[in-house]
């Protein structure tokens, strides 16, 4: 059942991207808490999913652990209000933080029920604080301005 959840909010995302061929579909996750909002850029299996998890147990609000959208038009960032998914087995501390029933456990995969952190609804628009890339040892550093238009291209996916 998770599997087929997960094959179905991919099949939205890129149809709000065929609605709005003005907007670019990203493989980036992005939060926001008392620092301000940032997205988060990162190689495949680099953290991203784990990252978020963990910011989530902190409350800030989650626009995204994966695909988020961009206008470049608008100089913003969309979220599409998918709830992080995280791959089996979830690290206990975060298991902990959040609770067994934060889960929606499928065989190789989760995502953490709407209610068990705050998630920005679908729609919702910003303009990050920040910039940061993850690296192969999971810590975040920050992207350079001037070169965060060369992360948002190499991490466009249409």
């Amino acid at each position: 059942m998770i599997s087929a959840l997960n094959e179905l909010l991919i099949a939205i995302a890129y149809f709000v991207k065929g609605v709005r061929p003005d907007w670019h579909l990203l493989h980036c996750a992005a939060y926001e808490d008392r620092g301000g909002s940032t997205v988060l850029f990162g190689e495949r299996k680099s953290g991203k999913s784990v990252f978020i998890a963990r910011k989530a147990t902190e409350r800030a609000l989650i626009y995204s652990d994966d695909l988020l959208l961009w206008s470049p038009r608008q100089l913003e960032f969309i979220s599409l209000g998918i709830s992080p998914r995280l791959r089996r087995p979830v690290l206990p501390d975060i298991v902990e933080a959040l609770g067994r029933t934060a889960f929606l456990a499928g065989g190789f995969a989760c995502y953490l029920a709407s209610d068990a952190l705050d998630l920005a609804p679908a729609g919702k628009r910003f303009r990050p604080d920040q910039v940061r890339k993850i690296g192969p040892d999971g810590r975040d550093r920050p992207v350079r301005f001037y070169n965060v238009l060369r992360e948002i291209e190499q991490n466009r996916i249409s």
